[in-house]
């Protein structure tokens, strides 16, 4: 990877139009706001309390560790060897309403941050700002307390999605998306469950409308305490299988992986993450879109529970993730933490009386296997080395190094990266030297870009970022945008589904087997809608 890339990006951000004059007595107000806090003994289930809170609002953002519901309140935090759950014990859910909610979205250089729903006439802000320097000014130096008690990172602030095409400003290319390159809503209320404690916090920006909004969410929780029975049932998601298509067809994609494995002959790259996407449209049935996002992300959090979950509509555009993979957490304090997962397979059905051992069999062979400790290993040296141009010197560690873990369809090989962040560095900076993922890029990341740029012929837009909080402490939580479905509806109710898959490209590859892990790692997906992969 090349020298002084952060030093770079440093340059070109200091010669940009300071947004801190434009932004600075919204911005002020807000973090120097105090946050009125309710905490309540209850476990809510949190489908329905999303749907009761937040289910009507434009733009909102669930972040669901919905495989810690399984944990008993006051369980041990630290999982045994193998297992993950509660890996993230928090979750998060707000909107941009409230008097001091906020909305942003950027779009190839312009970002525009628009007054939540609760004023009586929106005011918008608009300005040509690179997104990172945007985050710079407007969270990057986060001084606001942390709230008392709470052990999560999260005091209110901003939450959403920022999508690969960001690269541009971190060493790629300029491809345009087709959809705004990032989006966010300002919480100035929310609430945050710790699935540890059986805890609900609600938070809330002191202003006018706060107590009134602590009360409603209160009353929300106790009418959906989990103690209190099912959740209710819900409409369905789809009414038929959407019959998606690929991009590449079986023979293309394994075309791909040799063109890859060609560049790495050439030194051009170690390691590439080759990705493709699947498409389907699904059109309005009568007054309802083809297909509803939040009960589309019920069902998908129900069959594939994952610890960075994450829910987030933005008018007519929704997202629903069941992401296993933090890209990168900043600790209020200044530690820095990314998770990179590669090496997967598919879980084998089971256990049954013929085979009882087969699944442990699957994950000792991963466990084991050459390559995929390979790959992991050279995502852990590029994200040791993303992390070091804003780190302390000596800080950065490799905690953890190929831990299996365990979901509902597939075994994950899993590395832990930690490192301290320097004093005095923008947590802004820090995030975007690491960005995109260096697991969906590949090693090293800017020339492996420019390769995937060429072979993927396409958009990866949503997929492959990051979803997550930027807290007013300065903390951040961010999940990898994978195993996660796209939902665009149309003004005539129609849905366009998009769901991108992927895999790391070695010298060794066999571009049958890539093939087949694409189709695994899509199966959480398509089984929840009832389709299949598809067929060439």
């Amino acid at each position: 990877r090349p020298e002084g890339l952060a030093d770079r990006v440093l340059a070109a951000l200091a010669g940009l139009p300071s947004l801190r004059g434009l932004l600075a007595p919204e911005r002020s107000a807000r973090e120097s706001a105090a946050v009125v806090v309710r905490r309540l003994g209850a476990a809510p289930d949190p489908e329905r309390l999303f749907r009761g809170l937040f289910g009507a609002s434009t733009a909102a953002v669930w972040l669901d560790s919905s495989d810690a519901e399984a944990t008993p309140p006051n369980a041990e935090a630290t999982p045994r060897d193998g297992e993950v759950t509660p890996r993230n014990r928090f979750s998060v859910m707000a909107d941009d309403g409230g008097l001091l909610g906020r909305r942003m979205a950027h779009r190839r250089g312009r970002t525009d941050v628009v007054h939540g729903p609760a004023t009586d006439v929106p005011v918008s802000a608009h300005s040509d700002t690179p997104f990172f320097r945007w985050l710079d000014a407007e969270w990057g130096h986060g001084q606001a307390p942390a709230v008392p008690g709470l052990e999560c990172g999260f005091a209110l602030g901003w939450l959403g999605y920022l999508g690969y095409e960001l690269k541009r400003e971190c060493g790629g290319s300029d491809v345009d998306p087709g959809l705004p390159d990032a989006q966010l809503v300002f919480a100035a209320r929310a609430v945050v469950l710790d699935h540890v404690t059986g805890q609900a916090w609600l938070l809330a920006l002191d202003a006018a409308d706060a107590v009134p909004w602590l009360d409603r969410a209160a009353a929300a929780i106790r009418e959906c305490d989990a103690s209190g029975g099912p959740a209710a049932a819900t409409p369905e998601a789809v009414t038929s299988a959407p019959a998606f298509t690929a991009r590449d067809t079986a023979a293309a994609y394994q075309d791909k992986v040799r063109a890859a494995q060609a560049e790495i002959a050439e030194g051009n790259t170690y390691e590439a993450c080759l990705t493709t996407t699947l498409e389907a449209t699904v059109p309005a049935r009568g007054d309802r879109p083809g297909v509803v996002p939040l009960e589309a992300y019920g069902a998908l959090r129900r069959r594939s529970p994952a610890p960075f979950a994450a829910f987030a509509r933005f008018g007519s555009l929704a997202v629903a993730s069941t992401s296993p993979e933090r890209f990168l957490s900043l600790a209020a304090d200044g530690g820095l933490r990314a998770e990179p997962i590669k090496g997967t397979r598919r879980r084998s059905p089971g256990p049954s009386p013929e085979d009882p051992g087969a699944d442990e069999r699957v994950r000792a062979e991963l466990a084991a296997n050459p390559k995929d400790r390979a790959e992991n290993l050279m995502i852990v040296d590029l994200l040791r080395n993303d992390l070091s141009h804003h780190a302390v010197p000596g800080s950065v560690r490799v905690s953890r190094l190929f831990a299996v873990e365990t979901y509902a369809t597939v075994h994950q090989l899993v590395s832990t990266v930690d490192a301290r962040l320097r004093p005095g560095a923008s947590r802004a900076e820090a995030v975007a030297a690491a960005f995109p993922p260096g697991s969906m890029t590949g090693a090293p990341k800017i020339s492996t870009m420019a390769i995937l740029d060429r072979l993927e012929a396409g958009p990866r837009a949503v997929y492959s970022g990051v979803i997550g909080y930027f807290s007013r402490t300065g903390a951040a939580d961010l999940s990898v945008v994978i195993r996660t479905l796209v939902m665009e509806t149309a003004d005539d109710g129609a849905t366009r589904l998009t769901l991108g898959v992927g895999g790391a490209v070695v010298a060794d590859s066999d571009p049958a087997d890539e093939h087949d892990e694409i189709r695994a790692k899509a199966f959480a997906v398509l089984s929840t809608l009832g389709s299949e992969f598809p067929r060439d």
